[in-house]
């Protein structure tokens, strides 16, 4: 017999799946420097095997925030409520289908932003836990570096030039990771600085500060003044610069700084003149005891910078003259009369004056001059045959008003000069 079937059948129904799975992430930074602009990415994707219709995209933000925009779509932000408005994005997703947005705005100084997305569909869905997404973004602080610097607008040659740079925070926040840099004219010498440590590359004008504070808390300053040489001439420019790890926000105080110095010499000259000559060892002209004698003191300024105060003294004689003030190149003459005296007589003109920085420059030079008794040309106190040679040689000759030659004062040397001169001669026949 033939007990069993020698057939058999099964069936399987097949059905198809019209269920969606609308889903969206958000991808907030964890941090975010004050001021800075944070960029949020937000995703629409569906997972589904079926199309999702009749979906709908959320966004919600942090009220009160400002710099909003997104890429993507047509945002708009309610800042009262939060609520962000988005049109432009396909109302159906079909399957596997992603839309993508970046949503944007400026980190508040401190606090945290939550940026929430959700996605809805008319479809029914395959799983609904996955239709909502939040990122929150914590701000990290806002500081604001600057720096000065305030060099002196003019310095002598040759003379210590003293700058003081300041490093600050003006910012809310405490500034981390904060670098100096200094950088000034190649080729100086005597480039030193106090308040810091600081190493000068004289080939690049780089100056490498050490010693001062990595970070800087609100109201926080770092002092420090350079030092240099001033050169002969030119200028030098100091620059300054600090750079912080931590947001700056609007940044509103500058992060680097210069300032220049321009160098000049200052100097001054005076030549004094006894009756027109200048004299500077002794003895000078000879000239009448009693007669009067005129002495000008013609001052130069030497230097390349205007000099103000400018006064003119004789030791002797005292105050001469105050100029006032001299460019440079210019000159000035100043004129005081006096009485001879008897023998050898020795003045010393003196010119001050000062420079731009109010530092005293000044010049002297001596004069002199003989002061004999009439006809004794030779000044040995002795009026003889020798003075009267001396006066016949020099007939024709004019000088200057109270030369011993000049028996007669009509300063020209005559006949008549020295037939005057014969009355006087200490001895008879103006013997030796």
């Amino acid at each position: 017999t033939n007990s069993a079937p020698d057939t058999a059948s099964d069936s399987t129904t097949i059905t198809s799946d019209t269920t969606a799975d609308v889903t969206t992430t958000v991808a907030a930074p964890p941090t975010a420097n004050g001021g800075s602009t944070v960029n949020v990415p937000v995703t629409f994707t569906n997972n589904g095997a079926a199309p999702a219709t009749g979906v709908t995209y959320t966004v919600t933000l942090t009220t009160g925030l400002s710099g909003f925009s997104c890429t993507g779509a047509t945002c708009s932000y309610d800042s009262g409520s939060g609520v962000v408005t988005i049109t432009g994005l396909p109302a159906s997703l079909s399957s596997g289908q992603t839309e993508s947005i970046i949503i944007s705005y400026t980190a508040p100084a401190s606090g945290s932003v939550t940026v929430n997305s959700t996605i809805a569909t008319t479809t029914t869905e395959s799983n609904y836990s996955n239709n909502n997404a939040s990122g929150t973004t914590n701000m990290a602080g806002v500081a604001d570096v600057t720096t000065t610097v305030i060099a002196p607008a003019t310095a002598n040659a040759g003379s210590t030039v003293n700058v003081p740079i300041t490093f600050s925070n003006n910012g809310p926040d405490t500034a981390a990771g904060v670098t100096y840099s200094v950088t000034l004219l190649s080729g100086l010498s005597g480039v030193s600085c106090t308040g810091a440590t600081c190493s000068y590359n004289s080939g690049t004008g780089a100056v490498t500060i050490t010693g001062l504070s990595g970070s800087l808390t609100s109201g926080q300053s770092e002092n420090i003044t350079l030092s240099y040489t001033a050169p002969a001439s030119g200028s030098v420019t100091v620059t300054s610069n600090i750079a912080t790890t931590t947001g700056q926000g609007a940044n509103a105080a500058p992060d680097s700084a210069s300032d220049s110095t321009t160098f000049y010499v200052a100097s001054i000259g005076i030549t004094v003149r006894t009756n027109g000559t200048n004299n500077d060892v002794i003895t000078g002209p000879k000239i009448t005891i009693g007669s009067t004698v005129t002495w000008s003191y013609a001052v130069v300024n030497t230097g390349n910078v205007t000099l103000t105060d400018v006064a003119v003294t004789d030791n002797i004689v005292g105050a001469i003259c105050t100029i006032g003030s001299l460019a440079p190149g210019a000159t000035a003459t100043c004129t005081k009369t006096g009485t001879v005296i008897a023998g050898q007589y020795e003045n010393n003109g003196t010119v001050t004056g000062k420079d731009p920085l109010n530092n005293i420059v000044s010049a002297s030079n001596l004069d002199h001059y003989l002061g004999v008794a009439l006809c004794d040309v030779n000044g040995d106190t002795k009026i003889n045959s020798s003075d009267i040679t001396l006066i016949l040689v020099a007939r024709g000759l004019s000088v200057q008003l109270g030369d011993p030659r000049d028996y007669n004062r009509d300063r020209i040397i005559t006949i008549n000069d020295s037939n005057g001169c014969k009355l006087l001669c200490t001895k008879p026949g103006c013997a030796l």
